[in-house]
C-alpha cells in the first residue's frame, strides 16, 4: 500500500494503534495516493500536516501535490480545523454504483476515479470575474523611472500593507477594479505614473496575483460525504463534483445546482457532458458557493437490443424518443415494429384501471416517422426484442459437390442452376439418384427423390423449381456401392489395425502400410483368414492360410514366390505371430552388499536367488545376509541370503525372473520399537538382550498398551506375537518390536452416576429398615 493511505486512516480515531495495524484496516479501501492526499485536504489538512502525520508514524511521503493554490498560506487559519473534521469510516468514501441485474445507473460509475485527473490546471489565465480576499497574494510592479516590486497577502480583514502608502482595502475586488484602485492610490506617491504637461508616463504598474486561497465551499442533498470541502480557486462546478465523489445513486445528475447567496445561480446536467464532451453553465465556483444535489428524478430502465442498456434519469419533458438517443439508438438487431413498455401503474390510477402493473405495446417504426412524444413514467422498463433469427431466401445443397452449403435463391431457381452454384459435382458422384427435402407450410417435411443425370440434362421432371429452405442431397457412388473395401493386419506389427484395399495389394505391401514386424521380434508365422463371399454354409465362416515355418524379415520377401498366399482380397484379415521361443536378454539387479553388484543377464529360466549372488562375487564381510530381499513388481520380500547359500536350489531359494531385484543389507546395529510404549523410535543393538529389555530402555509400556498384544518381527521376515508368561525372546540387529493399542469400552459417565446414586439409594433403604427395626 502506498504510504499516503495512512493519512486517512487518523480521521477514523485510529490513534491509538500503531503504523502496522493502521495499514492493515486501510488495505481493503483500494484508493490511490492522490486520493487519499486529496480527501485530506478537502477535510482541512495541509501538505505540510499530511507530511507531518507521516512522519510522526516514521513513514517518509513519496509524493507531493505541486498545486501552489492549494498549500496553506501564512496566517490564515484554515477553513476546516482538524479537531472539527468528520469521522466517517474508510468504506463510506468510495460507493460501489448498485446493479439491477445486469444493469448499472447511467454515469454514476464516472466518479469512481482519481479525482486531481478531472482538475483544470493551475497555470491558465485567471477568470476576469475572481474576487480578491483574504489569503490571495497580489504582486505589484513598477518600472520605469521608479522601479520596485512588492508581494502582498491580503489579511484577514481584507487590507493590504502597501510601504510608504498605507493600508489598502482590495476584498472583493475583481482585476480589473483592483489595478484600478492600485494605480489610483500609487500614482499619489509617484507622479511619474501620471503623464505630466501633456507627456507620457515614465513610471509604469503592473499588477498580477501569486498563490490564490483554496476555496471552502459547501455541499449538500444526495451526496455521500455532505459537508465543507476546500478546493482549488480554479474550480468549476463540474470538477467540484469529483472532490466528493459525485452525487450517490440517490441523488440527481441532470440537476446539479450551484447555490450562491441563498439563489439558485447555475445547474448543470452531466448527461450533456457524458453524451456530447461538453460543459454546458459550467460556472467558476466561488468563496461560500454551496452545491447542493437533490433527490434523483423520473427513473426509466431500456434494456434489449439497445446499443447503451441501462437505467437513465429523465427529464420531466423527456418522453422516449428521448430515451433512445440518450442511450444511443437501437441496435440493427432491433424489432422496431413492437417495443414493449413495462409500467408501474401510479398509485391514484391503480383503482380506476383495475391493475398495479400493465404493458403497452410500441410500434417506433410509426413513432419517429411522426415524431410523436410518448411522455414516459417513474419506474417505466422498455425492452426492446431483436428481430428473428430466420432466413427467407435460402436453399441447401450438401454432399458430392464442390462448394456445399446454402445460397441465395432467386427467381425460378431450378436444381441444375444449385448444382452450377455450388461448382458442379465430383466425380465419383451417384447420378441415379438425389433426395429434395422441402418443408412444408405445416412444418412437416416431405421428400422427393429425382434422377441427378436426368436433371442435369434439364429434364423437366427431374430439374424441380427449387422452394424457399429447400435442402438437395447429392450422393457418393462409392460409399452407396462399398467401392472402398478393406483389409485388416493384427498381432507383431507397429502399427496394427485396418487399412484400405486396393487391387492386387499383397502381403508385402501391407506390411509395410502397417511399419514393419514389431520391436523385438526377431521370426514370424503368418495366417491369412478370407471369406468366401458365395459361400451359403452356416457352418464355416471361411478359409485359413497359414504358413508351416516361423521366417525372418529376410526371409520374408520368399513368399511373394507363392502368389496364392502372397495376393490379398478384399476383408482378408492378416495374423502375424511372433516366434514365442525367441526372447531378448532378461536382466536382473543384484545390488547392496555384494563383490560385484549391477546388472546380470539370465542364463536360463530356472536360476535361483544363489545362483546370482555367486554370480555376483558372492557377499561382503559386512553383509548382513539374514537381512535379504527380493523385490519383484516394486514389493519387496524379505529373505533368509544366509539360509539359502546353505540350501541352495532348495525351496526357499527363489527362482528369479525378468526385472527382479536382489539387495543385501548391512547390519543396522539397531532395534525398532513402536507402538504404545512412552519413548518410540530406533535403539542401538546390543547381542542378547531380550524383547522387554528394549522395551524398559523405551520407557516401557504407555497407559494405553495391551501387554498381551506385543509381537516382533526379525529383518528375514520371521516372528510372531510374544506370549507375555513365556520367556522374552531374543532380539537380532534390525528387528521390529510393536506394542499394541489396549481396546477399552467407553465409560458414560452419566449412565455410571445414575447406577451409583441408584446403589446408594438401595443402600439408604436398607439402612433404615434395620433402623426402624432395631428401635422396635
Amino acid at each position: 500500500m502506498r504510504t499516503l493511505l495512512i493519512i486517512l486512516m487518523l480521521f477514523s480515531g485510529l490513534f491509538s494503534q500503531n503504523a502496522a495495524e493502521i495499514k492493515k484496516q486501510i488495505k481493503k479501501s483500494g484508493l490511490s495516493e492522490t486520493q487519499i492526499r486529496q480527501l485530506a485536504k478537502q477535510r482541512g489538512m495541509t501538505d505540510a500536516e499530511i507530511d507531518a502525520k507521516a512522519q510522526d508514524l516514521g513513514i517518509t511521503s513519496q509524493s507531493r501535490g505541486d498545486i501552489s493554490a492549494q498549500q496553506e498560506f501564512d496566517g490564515i487559519t484554515p477553513f476546516l480545523p482538524f479537531e472539527s473534521v468528520i469521522q466517517l469510516p474508510a468504506d463510506t468514501i468510495f460507493v460501489e454504483v448498485p446493479i439491477q441485474g445486469d444493469l448499472r445507473y447511467f454515469g454514476y460509475d464516472m466518479f469512481q476515479r482519481d479525482p486531481a485527473i478531472f482538475q483544470g490546471s493551475g497555470l491558465g489565465a485567471l477568470d476576469p470575474g475572481y474576487n480578491i480576499g483574504p489569503g490571495d497574494e497580489i504582486i505589484i510592479m513598477l518600472w520605469g523611472e521608479t522601479q520596485f516590486r512588492q508581494v502582498l497577502i491580503v489579511d484577514r480583514e481584507g487590507f493590504v500593507f502597501i510601504p510608504e502608502v498605507g493600508q489598502v482595502f482590495v476584498n472583493g475586488l475583481t482585476m480589473n477594479l483592483l489595478e484600478s484602485k492600485l494605480f489610483k492610490v500609487l500614482s499619489q506617491k509617484y507622479s511619474s505614473l501620471i503623464a505630466a504637461n501633456g507627456g507620457n508616463p515614465t513610471t509604469f504598474l503592473d499588477v498580477s496575483l501569486g498563490n490564490l486561497r483554496p476555496l471552502r465551499i459547501l455541499v449538500v442533498g444526495e451526496v455521500n460525504q455532505p459537508g465543507a470541502y476546500q478546493v482549488s480557486p480554479a474550480t468549476t462546478i463540474f470538477t467540484s463534483l469529483y472532490y466528493f465523489n459525485g452525487p450517490k445513486p440517490l441523488g440527481s445528475l441532470r440537476d446539479i445546482r450551484l447555490i450562491r447567496n441563498s439563489k439558485t445561480t447555475a445547474s448543470i446536467d452531466f448527461y450533456d457532458y457524458l453524451l456530447s464532451g461538453k460543459k454546458m453553465n459550467d460556472l467558476r465556483l466561488q468563496l461560500d458557493d454551496t452545491i447542493f444535489i437533490p433527490p434523483r428524478g423520473k427513473t426509466v430502465t431500456i434494456n434489449g437490443e439497445i446499443n447503451r442498456p441501462a437505467i437513465y434519469e429523465l427529464k420531466d419533458k423527456e418522453g422516449l424518443l428521448d430515451l433512445v438517443s440518450i442511450a444511443g439508438d437501437f441496435t440493427t438487431k432491433a424489432h422496431l415494429d413492437r417495443i414493449q413498455i413495462d409500467r408501474i401503474v401510479p398509485a391514484e390510477q391503480r383503482k380506476t384501471l383495475g391493475m398495479e402493473r400493465m404493458v403497452i405495446d410500441v410500434n417506433m417504426n410509426h413513432l419517429q416517422a411522426v415524431g410523436t412524444h410518448l411522455e414516459l413514467l417513474d419506474g417505466d422498463t422498455i425492452i426492446v426484442f431483436p428481430v428473428q433469427d430466420l432466413r427467407e431466401n435460402y436453399v441447401d445443397i450438401s454432399g458430392n459437390v464442390s462448394r456445399p452449403g446454402r445460397y441465395e435463391i432467386k427467381e425460378k431457381l431450378k436444381v441444375n442452376d444449385l448444382v452450377e452454384l455450388a461448382d458442379g459435382i465430383i466425380s465419383d458422384t451417384y447420378l441415379e439418384m438425389a433426395h429434395l427435402v422441402r418443408f412444408n407450410n405445416d412444418l412437416t417435411r416431405e421428400m422427393f427423390e429425382l434422377h441427378l443425370g436426368q436433371a442435369l440434362q434439364k429434364n423437366e421432371q427431374d430439374n424441380m423449381v427449387l422452394q424457399p429452405h429447400d435442402s438437395l442431397i447429392i450422393f457418393n457412388k462409392n460409399n452407396i456401392l462399398n467401392a472402398f473395401k478393406s483389409v485388416n493386419i493384427l498381432g507383431a506389427v507397429k502399427s496394427p489395425g485396418e487399412y484400405i484395399f486396393y487391387d492386387r495389394m499383397t502381403i508385402n505391401e501391407l506390411l509395410v502400410q502397417a511399419g514393419g514386424f514389431a520391436k523385438n521380434v526377431y521370426k514370424v508365422k503368418l495366417e491369412v483368414m478370407r471369406v468366401d463371399p458365395q459361400t451359403t454354409s452356416l457352418n464355416k465362416f471361411g478359409n485359413s492360410l497359414e504358413m508351416q515355418d516361423f521366417v525372418t524379415i529376410e526371409e520374408f520377401g520368399q513368399i511373394s514366390q507363392n502368389e496364392k498366399f502372397n495376393t490379398l482380397q478384399p476383408h482378408d484379415i492378416v495374423f502375424v505371430r511372433a516366434d514365442p521361443n525367441f526372447k531378448l536378454n532378461q536382466l536382473v539387479s543384484v545390488t547392496g552388499a555384494v563383490t560385484f553388484p549391477g546388472e546380470y543377464a539370465l542364463l536360463s529360466p530356472k536360476e535361483h536367488v544363489s545362483d546370482l549372488v555367486k554370480r555376483a562375487g558372492g557377499i561382503t564381510q559386512d553383509a548382513y545376509p539374514e537381512a535379504s530381499a527380493l523385490i519383484r513388481d516394486s514389493i519387496e520380500v524379505n529373505i533368509d541370503l544366509l539360509k539359502i547359500m546353505k540350501n541352495p536350489g532348495s525351496n526357499i531359494d527363489f527362482n528369479v525372473l525378468s526385472g527382479d531385484e536382489i539387495h543385501i543389507y548391512k547390519h543396522p546395529n539397531m532395534v525398532f520399537i513402536y507402538g504404545e510404549v512412552n519413548n518410540s523410535g530406533a535403539y542401538k543393538y546390543i547381542p542378547g538382550r531380550s524383547v522387554n529389555k528394549y522395551i524398559n530402555e523405551a520407557g516401557g509400556y504407555s497407559s494405553k498398551a495391551d501387554r498381551r498384544d506385543v509381537s516382533i518381527r526379525y529383518p528375514n521376515g520371521e516372528g510372531g506375537e510374544i506370549k507375555r508368561f513365556w520367556f522374552s525372546p531374543s532380539v537380532m540387529d534390525g528387528s521390529i518390536i510393536s506394542v499394541a493399542t489396549e481396546e477399552r469400552e467407553e465409560i458414560n459417565r452419566t449412565e455410571l452416576a445414575k447406577e451409583i446414586a441408584s446403589i446408594l439409594s438401595d443402600f439408604a433403604q436398607i439402612a433404615l429398615t434395620l433402623a426402624l427395626i432395631a428401635n422396635m
